[in-house]
């Protein structure tokens, strides 16, 4: 039963610590992207700021 009780708890952390990193990933991801598209067009992202 303590066995058994511990590989569900480690099986819980494990898929909480996998949730929490794809997070991350995907928070990652959506910055990086944020940061190059402005970087592909970069006159238009100017004349947006100036006007």
């Amino acid at each position: 039963m303590i066995g058994v009780r511990l590989h569900i708890a480690v099986r819980v952390k494990w898929d909480q610590t996998w949730s929490s990193m794809i997070v991350v990933l995907i928070t990652t991801v959506i910055t990086f992207m944020a940061i190059s598209v402005p970087r592909l067009k970069p006159s238009n992202f100017i004349y947006t700021i100036r006007w």
